[in-house]
């Protein structure tokens, strides 16, 4: 509806403003410009309340971009971490599996090395085996050589020597040499001889019965008749707690010089039948046995030409006749080496 202004109003050209004129219209022009004063402050408070809200609102979002952001920052350190962690464990995974695989590829080379190694070593012993068997037979040809060509009689004959040779030379080391301490001298005289009956020598002086023993074996398989007494003298005049130190060490000296004049016979039959070859082997032998014989016996070889016999063997010269029930077993040997006794 139209406003009633019962006030006249007055232009002014100057401002180009209409206003009131008069009490009423001051009246009205002061309730304007309040109003307008109070519009303008509304105006300001609304701006200012749109700014600050604009303020608060760009705040607001800058504040929730600053989160986003630090979210994004904070999901991709996140994402960088899982990832280097898991690149750490794969090249760690794959370094395991390299050093394994490389470990298992030497062992596999060291069982392989050792393998051919071994095949080469086993070919190489093979070899030496082989030529070791190839000279070892060569040798024992050649050593045979000398006599493989001769009668099977005289191959006996020395077959035979040499083992009685090699029984007393068993009987001299055990009995003069290993136990000279317990097999000789006053004590097997009375102790010993005692001990012996009882069935309790010493180890030592079992060792020297065991090799009188068969020594008086072989002499009894090498005997013809009366085999079983050339056994029993033999062995009681090697029995160390039968006789005395000195007379053990006199008969154990005279059957080795027995048996060595009797390989000596033989090398002698060769000799004169004009087989040098096969005496100059069988003289090498010879003279091992005889230093033996020295060596144990602490005596010195002289030949049967030449020995004279020692006191020791003229005072048990009785003994051993007064043993013998039969002449010298070592008279007569036949071809097959095979003792007769008279």
């Amino acid at each position: 509806m139209a406003y009633y202004n019962p006030q006249r109003v007055d232009f002014r050209p100057d401002s180009g403003v209409i206003g009131a004129s008069g009490a009423l219209g001051g009246a009205l022009w002061d309730i304007y410009k309040t109003n307008v004063s109070k519009n303008q402050a509304m105006a300001n408070l609304g701006e200012t309340k749109r700014h600050n809200e604009a303020v608060e609102n760009n705040a607001a979002e800058q504040l929730a971009s600053n989160n986003a952001w630090r979210d994004i920052q904070k999901a991709n350190a996140d994402r960088e971490y899982e990832f280097s962690v898991n690149k750490f464990n794969a090249d760690n995974d794959f370094r395991n599996r390299q050093l394994a695989e490389q470990i298992a590829l030497k062992k596999e080379q060291q069982a392989f090395n050792n393998f051919y190694k071994n095949q080469i070593l086993a070919q190489k012993q093979e070899a030496i085996n082989e030529k070791k068997a190839i000279q070892e037979a060569k040798a024992k040809e050649e050593e045979l050589g000398p006599l493989k060509n001769l009668p099977v009689g005289t191959l006996n004959k020395i077959n035979s020597a040499t083992t009685l040779l090699d029984g007393i030379n068993g009987v001299a080391n055990e009995a003069l040499v290993n136990n000279k301490d317990n097999t000789t001298g006053v004590y097997d005289a009375l102790m010993g001889a005692a001990a012996y009956n009882l069935g309790i020598p010493s180890a030592g002086n079992a060792d020297v019965m065991a090799r009188v023993k068969a020594y008086g074996d072989t002499i009894r398989e090498q005997t013809k008749g009366g085999g079983n007494v050339a056994k029993y003298n033999a062995e009681e005049k090697l029995n160390p707690f039968r006789v005395s130190g000195d007379v053990l060490n006199a008969n154990i000296s005279g059957e080795y010089l027995r048996n060595i004049e009797n390989f000596n016979n033989i090398i002698t039959t060769l000799s004169k039948q004009g087989n040098y070859k096969a005496a100059n082997h069988l003289q090498k032998q010879l003279d091992t046995y005889i230093k033996g014989y020295e060596t144990t016996t602490g005596r010195k070889y002289k030949s049967k030409d030449e020995a004279v016999k020692s006191e020791a063997e003229r005072v048990n010269e009785k003994f051993n006749q007064k043993l013998k029930s039969a002449s010298d077993p070592y008279d007569q040997i036949d071809e097959n080496g095979v003792i007769y006794l008279n």
